[in-house]
């Protein structure tokens, strides 16, 4: 069974709790621990950002399963995050932290 814990982004303060989500970040999107971890020992939750080197992709929450997805790379479609893909990729950041990673150049 997968450990259950939650991270929220707070926008006034823009910092990222990963205790105590429901005291400190009212109106704020919280974000689930998907019980992956990269090969860095990084944890990944909803809204992280996630690399194979090559291409970034996020990963949400979407009928009813974690999925991963990158508009370059899959042209809109989304995948099922397996334990192979968390074996091979790593995460490079979030979104509320990292949106500069979400542009995509020229």
């Amino acid at each position: 069974m997968r450990e259950v814990k939650f991270r929220c982004w707070d926008f006034a303060e823009k910092k990222m709790y990963y205790e105590d989500c429901n005291c400190k970040c009212r109106n704020a999107p919280i974000m689930q621990y998907t019980g992956l971890k990269d090969n860095r020992d990084t944890e990944w939750a909803e809204g992280e950002l996630i690399t194979d080197g090559n291409n970034i992709m996020i990963i949400h929450f979407h009928c009813g399963g974690y999925q991963c997805y990158s508009d370059e790379l899959y042209q809109n479609h989304c995948y099922d995050i397996l334990e192979a893909l968390a074996r091979r990729c790593w995460s490079v950041g979030n979104i509320y932290e990292n949106p500069e990673l979400l542009e995509i150049g020229d």
